[in-house]
């Protein structure tokens, strides 16, 4: 009905999302290092910025910048404008986890979360206070087994390829979104191997991207 608000998650890879320290930055300022980050990719690149406190960053706040080839937006938009809808709002899908997460209860500065969608894939991410680290795409296989394993994998890789980057750096809990829980076995060897507890934060993705 008119009026309705129609909410879209779509699947793009060539959004990319990128976060940084930053001091307080006006609306304006954050446009323009938008613009500037957009420039230096040497394409045509629509660009959005949003800034948020963080103690824990240097300055005191996270700036989360998006950018997404032209010829894309222009595609949605043009879809959007020929079912007679108006786009008033859009977010990368990390964005929206993130802030979905802070409805999940209170969660340690560093986060290591798999976000799995009803379509068989499967997301890790890594979060610090309120920038994102790191995030890993893949595709999950029907087999239960079959994706255990690629869990395992998955993870086990991400972290190695992060504590190579920070020395040090360790998780001791995976965050569960999306799915009720990853059977005793792959638990188990998440907390024998890489020394990694299980916490489911929610059974469905939906509801929390939704939230964020």
């Amino acid at each position: 009905p008119p009026g309705t608000e129609v909410q879209l998650l779509l699947d793009q890879q060539g959004v990319s999302v990128e976060c940084q320290d930053a001091p307080y930055l006006s609306p304006r300022e954050q446009r323009e290092v938008a613009a500037r980050l957009a420039l230096a990719e040497g394409q045509a690149l629509a660009s959005a910025a949003a800034l948020d406190a963080d103690p824990g960053a240097e300055g005191g706040h996270s700036l989360w910048v998006a950018t997404v080839p032209q010829g894309d937006m222009r595609d949605w938009a043009g879809a959007l404008e020929a079912a007679g809808l108006s786009l008033v709002h859009a977010t990368p899908f990390p964005r929206a986890l993130l802030c979905g997460l802070e409805a999940c209860g209170e969660l340690p500065a560093n986060r290591l979360v798999l976000a799995i969608d009803p379509g068989s894939e499967g997301h890790i991410f890594i979060f610090r206070g309120r920038s994102l680290v790191l995030v890993r795409r893949f595709r999950l296989p029907e087999e239960e087994a079959d994706a255990s394993e690629i869990i395992f994998e998955e993870v086990s890789r991400l972290l190695q390829f992060h504590k190579q980057k920070q020395r040090g750096a360790t998780f001791e809990t995976l965050f569960v979104v999306g799915a009720a829980g990853l059977g005793a076995q792959l638990a188990s060897r998440l907390q024998g191997a890489l020394r990694l507890a299980v916490q489911v934060l929610a059974p469905e993705l939906w509801p929390v991207l939704q939230q964020g």
